[in-house]
């Protein structure tokens, strides 16, 4: 089984994918480190020197990947990954696609201090505007999945869930 977590920036899908793959035994990618060891350097810099274009670029190139990955895998998705709904449909075609919902003002307290170029880019409103103009791609998902409680209890509840033995 593959497990693809989608969500807001903050929304937790890396220490959640983390999480999953200790408890289950399971594999663990995060797609923006593989994007940023393969262009050897962050997101920050890709954007800044290459903009958000060459990012989703990127992006759509490793989603393409997807089909060659072997089974018993957790991957955790950048925010953006799943809006353009190709991207998405081929996402769900090769795993089962799982969105970390959480309010727009837990992300927010969780993200203001990072240095994620969309954030240092745009105020409160203009980012809860980006929030919200992505929520029906996320809900677009196989499940949603609550993420508001502590890591280990949202991994749990996604285990349970999919009936994953562990």
């Amino acid at each position: 089984m593959i497990l693809s977590l989608c969500g807001y920036m903050g929304a937790g899908k890396t220490s959640v994918a983390r999480e999953l793959a200790k408890m289950t035994g399971y594999d663990y990618i995060d797609l923006d480190i593989r994007i940023e060891e393969s262009e050897g350097m962050s997101t920050s810099q890709i954007f800044r020197q290459s903009g958000e274009g060459y990012f989703r670029q990127l992006e759509r190139e490793h989603i393409e990947n997807l089909a060659d990955l072997q089974q018993n895998l957790i991957i955790s998705l950048g925010g953006g990954s799943i809006i353009e709904e190709d991207n998405r449909n081929l996402i769900k075609s090769h795993s089962t696609l799982i969105y970390l919902k959480v309010p727009f003002e837990e992300c927010y307290g969780r993200i203001i201090n990072s240095d994620r170029p969309i954030v240092s880019a745009r105020t409160k409103e203009e980012l809860e505007k980006h929030y919200n103009s992505r929520l029906s791609a996320y809900e677009d998902s196989d499940y949603v999945v609550d993420g508001t409680d502590i890591v280990s209890d949202v991994a749990k509840n996604i285990i349970n869930l999919l009936k994953i033995k562990y």
